[in-house]
């Protein structure tokens, strides 16, 4: 009887801002006498005399220059102009970005892709990143690598039986046996197989192992096929899941180009372990806690965790040691720790991008809750039908241009002066002239209004350091040059009316 094994478990640019910083013309106007005979008052009925200068809400009847609300009588001349702020450019600075990427060397990596059966995921995924780091478009950003799952030191290499893994079992070389439609499931016991099936330690027949064997039954397999053997598997502790070991960086982060040299060290000198299972939650808690103690070591970076994988969860942490996921609160907890991460203070976003294969159904909703819950967005879905290297470094560079477009520096006042931040405004200008984005509280604001920003902190409890843009305008800044961004100073923020 053949057997057709699964992987294990199967549950299992420069940037120019522009800032305008001035004293604003007030609403109700002032008396100012010209070279006319009189000035009209605040709300009176205007200059009745060539050169008179009327601030008011009246019109100007001989020449007079009319900054108020009425209209202005030109027949001496005058004009009408509406309230402005007018000032002094500065130039901004974009909030640089760090990443911290987290990458999948699980065995299921070693793989082919169906796009080309001579390229594994591992040298399509490996090459992308070699070449984003690689790439002049990314100097300036910090980048900082760990590779996950991670092996534990104090498991044995390999093991048969459960024996020889001891607190760190069981072996895994368990299936549902005997075989539906040529496929043995990974099983830990019967509650993972069918009725008609029950969960055994599967053995290879040794004149050809391609068929497998029931060896808890038998000895030798039929048809002269040589005797019921036990290959070596891992135990399920032969993988590290303590966090503090994924929050230690392979290679820290540091700005590109001077980082590439240690990243693709690393990337050369990793090879994915067949067999190795995917403790997705503490590789993701370890990302996550590093990319904190780096942005609040550098409070004027925007810090992501970027976390790379192929699959779903399979082990999770136990004590000191690790456990198979089993439950949907597993993933859960996967899902949660993406929620704490963007909550906290300071607030990390968690993207995703999996490379997944056309059998892998439910692996892109569960990547997609993980992004969703980390940065608001879906998971960048690799499909390893098509192009994989293209693809993945295609999402590397949306990620990018998100990090650099979403997040605008508060500028420093001048020299001697105090920043009002309720005079702040920020104008984008896709191309078809500058447009006024309105002010909202908070990020919980921005669904009901995407065209708009908000201040990193509220300045009421703070002091923000950040000009944020939620996520429809965010979208539109990627797809422009930032220098149409400007920020103006020195003007009552405009704000959403509810």
């Amino acid at each position: 009887m053949s057997l057709l094994r699964a992987a294990w478990p199967a549950f299992a640019s420069s940037c120019v801002i522009a800032f305008c910083a001035s004293a604003c013309g007030s609403s109700k106007g002032s008396n100012v006498t010209g070279n006319g005979t009189t000035a009209g008052s605040g709300n009176g009925t205007g200059a009745t005399d060539g050169g008179g200068l009327n601030l008011g809400n009246g019109g100007g009847t001989a020449g007079g220059l009319n900054l108020g609300n009425g209209g202005a009588d030109t027949s001496g001349g005058g004009q009408s102009v509406d309230n402005q702020c007018a000032g002094t450019l500065i130039q901004a600075q974009r909030i640089p970005l760090d990443m911290y990427v987290m990458l999948d060397v699980s065995g299921s990596m070693l793989e082919p892709t169906q796009s080309d059966a001579n390229v594994t995921k591992w040298q399509a995924v490996s090459s992308a990143l070699t070449d984003f780091v690689n790439d002049p478009a990314s100097d300036g950003m910090g980048v900082g690598l760990q590779v996950f799952p991670i092996a534990n030191a104090a498991a044995p290499a390999s093991c048969t039986s459960d024996t020889e893994c001891g607190a760190l079992g069981p072996c895994l070389n368990r299936a549902c046996w005997p075989p539906i439609n040529q496929m043995a499931d990974p099983c830990f016991d019967d509650t993972y197989c069918a009725l008609s099936q029950s969960c055994t330690v599967v053995g290879q027949c040794s004149q050809d192992n391609t068929y497998g064997c029931d060896s808890l039954q038998t000895a030798t397999c039929g048809g002269n096929l040589g005797a019921c053997t036990v290959p070596p598997s891992v135990c399920v502790g032969a993988t590290d899941c303590k966090t503090a070991t994924y929050a230690n960086p392979a290679a820290a982060i540091a700005a590109l180009p001077a980082a590439k040299a240690g990243i693709v060290k690393v990337i050369q000198a990793s090879t994915p372990n067949e067999g190795a299972l995917t403790p997705t939650g503490p590789a993701l808690s370890g990302a996550i806690q590093e990319a904190k103690t780096w942005a609040m070591a550098h409070t004027d970076h925007q810090v992501v965790a970027v976390l790379a994988t192929d699959g779903l969860p399979t082990l999770k942490t136990s004590g000191m040691s690790c456990a198979v996921v089993t439950q949907v609160a597993d993933i859960n907890a996967v899902v949660n720790l993406a929620t704490q991460g963007k909550r906290g203070a300071p607030s990390i976003s968690t993207f995703v991008i999996g490379v997944i294969g056309p059998n892998d159904t439910d692996a892109p909703a569960i990547l997609n809750s993980i992004a969703m819950a980390g940065n608001g967005g879906n998971a960048f879905i690799v499909n390893t039908t098509g192009n994989v290297q293209m693809q993945f470094r295609d999402a590397l560079n949306a990620i990018r241009a998100t990090g650099l477009s979403c997040e605008l520096a508060v500028p420093a006042p001048e020299a001697g002066k105090t920043l009002d931040f309720g005079e702040v405004n920020v104008a984008f200008d896709s191309g078809k002239g500058p447009v006024d984005l309105e002010s909202v509280p908070s990020v919980a604001d921005c669904a009901a209004h995407p065209q708009a920003w908000y201040y990193n902190v509220d300045p009421t409890q703070g002091t923000p350091t950040r000009i944020e843009a939620c996520p429809g305008v965010c979208a539109d800044f990627g797809k422009t040059d930032m220098g149409s961004v400007q920020i103006e100073l020195g003007c009552k923020t405009k704000v959403v009316v509810k």
